[in-house]
């Protein structure tokens, strides 16, 4: 039984259509190859080729991503990095206390808001761990930070192709897979701080191509919350498809240089 076509597919099949570019659809669409005068890439998962890979890994690496930023000076949520097998209770405990007894802890490389808790007593933390530990090898523990609007900043060449606020409705988690709505309404005075904090980021960690989620706090603070070097747009696509398609577009053209 093949899974379900993903929106980005369904775009690249169409772009590579009105480009000539033959597309062939690899290990139930998981893969995108595409190839044009006898150059042949491919897409994996939501990476494009046109990204350094040590780039894209580090911005999937909550806590190595985040060391990175703090000593960059770029304001971010703090990520403390634990391996299974290599840490004990204690430690755990110590950042528990040191982030106030209210912290998340979630797998260090995820996606989507699978397996993230919110833990404010210590039993909650440790038994979440363990639920983390059941589906992944890793994990990370941050501060909690009450909020309402997360922000992404898809980015090409340093520069914000598509800016919009993740507004979360009943649950508390900013992804548009648990029912957080697209309001692509922001102010210009907001877009520029978040342009200058996402430029920041990309010109840092040396990427071509992701996206960069950011937090408002308080008194309009921001705060980098994640970075992911593949691109996924599957949501956005559905409230906004030619601003989807065009971006995609545009990064394929330039990858065949067409």
């Amino acid at each position: 039984m093949r899974f379900p076509k993903r929106q980005l597919e369904v775009i690249v099949k169409q772009i590579c259509q009105k480009n000539k570019i033959q597309f062939k659809s690899l290990s139930e669409g998981f893969i995108l190859q595409l190839t044009k005068n006898n150059k042949t890439e491919y897409l994996y998962g939501y990476n494009f080729p046109c990204n350094n890979v040590t780039s894209s890994k580090i911005c999937d690496d909550k806590a190595g991503c985040s060391e990175i930023l703090t000593q960059n000076k770029i304001p971010c949520m703090e990520h403390v990095f634990f391996m299974d097998g290599f840490y004990k209770d204690e430690e755990v405990l110590a950042i528990f206390k040191k982030f106030k007894n209210d912290v998340v802890v979630k797998p260090n490389t995820g996606t989507g808001g699978r397996d993230v808790y919110h833990c404010k007593t210590k039993q909650e933390l440790l038994n979440n761990i363990k639920k983390v530990l059941s589906h992944s090898i890793n994990f990370t523990i941050s501060p909690f930070y009450t909020y309402d609007t997360e922000y992404r900043l898809i980015m090409y060449k340093d520069k914000a192709h598509i800016i919009y606020a993740k507004q979360r409705t009943t649950e508390w988690r900013h992804n548009l897979g648990l029912g957080a709505k697209v309001n692509e309404y922001v102010d210009s005075n907001t877009v520029k701080k978040l342009n200058t904090i996402a430029q920041r980021c990309v010109k840092t960690l040396k990427i071509k191509f992701c996206s960069v989620d950011i937090a408002e706090l308080k008194n309009k603070q921001y705060k980098v919350v994640e970075l992911n070097g593949g691109v996924m747009m599957e949501k956005y696509s559905l409230a906004n498809y030619k601003k989807a398609y065009s971006l995609y577009e545009r990064v394929i053209k330039d990858i065949f240089a067409i």
